[in-house]
């Protein structure tokens, strides 16, 4: 890729640019506790962050931890 992020955390927005799975889908895994997730601020609405390895290993079909 060769705009890829270089970031250990992503946004949802970056998480679909560096692994091409939408935004709608990754909520939804994170939804399903297949992809761990952690909020900036758990009381309001989104600043979800998704660490890269963890997305690395869902795309590799590893588990994720």
């Amino acid at each position: 890729m060769a705009n890829e992020i270089q970031r250990e955390w992503f946004t949802l927005p970056e998480a679909h640019q560096y692994s091409g799975v939408s935004v709608r889908e990754l909520r939804r895994l994170i939804s399903a506790e297949r992809l761990p997730a952690s909020k900036l601020n758990p009381s309001q609405q989104g600043h979800v962050r998704v660490r890269r390895s963890d997305l690395n290993a869902l795309l590799e079909g590893s588990p994720v931890r």
